[in-house]
């Protein structure tokens, strides 16, 4: 009988333990939700952007319109398949005037989606016209 008592006393000592280590190790859901936002690494935001224009002309309006705002590096491509126009712009990190050019180029044209796997696709399936300063360069047409 003694060897039960010892048996169930360890055993009910070692549920303790367990209990207390399972509350010491206890994290309240809201700490742990801190913690969780802290650890992710941050997104890297993909900076360039691309407008579809059905015609060279409208895409050359488009840049006059935009380009005393614009100061950043942009390309033109066309899919020769579908005779659309491309331009690209990469976003400058100062540039607080980039919601306002945005949305004078919907106006002329239409805002595509685009990122990084996108752009291997523009180099692969379309011919690059301009490679740089296509804003500048479209201006003075």
């Amino acid at each position: 009988e003694q060897l039960h008592d010892i048996l169930e006393g360890e055993a009910a000592q070692k549920e303790d333990a367990e209990n207390n280590k399972d509350k010491s190790d206890f994290v309240p859901l809201h700490e742990m939700l801190k913690k969780g936002k802290k650890e992710q690494p941050a997104k890297k935001k993909f900076k360039d952007c691309a407008f579809s224009f059905p015609a060279f002309s409208i895409m050359a309006d488009a840049s006059r319109a935009v380009h005393p705002l614009y100061h950043g590096k942009s390309s033109v491509w066309k899919d020769e398949e579908n005779k659309t126009y491309y331009l690209t712009l990469s976003k400058p990190e100062s540039s607080s005037s980039m919601i306002h050019i945005c949305s004078m180029l919907n106006e002329f044209g239409k805002k595509e989606f685009y990122n990084p796997a996108r752009k291997e696709y523009f180099k692969e399936h379309f011919t690059l016209l301009i490679s740089s300063n296509a804003v500048e360069k479209l201006s003075k047409i």
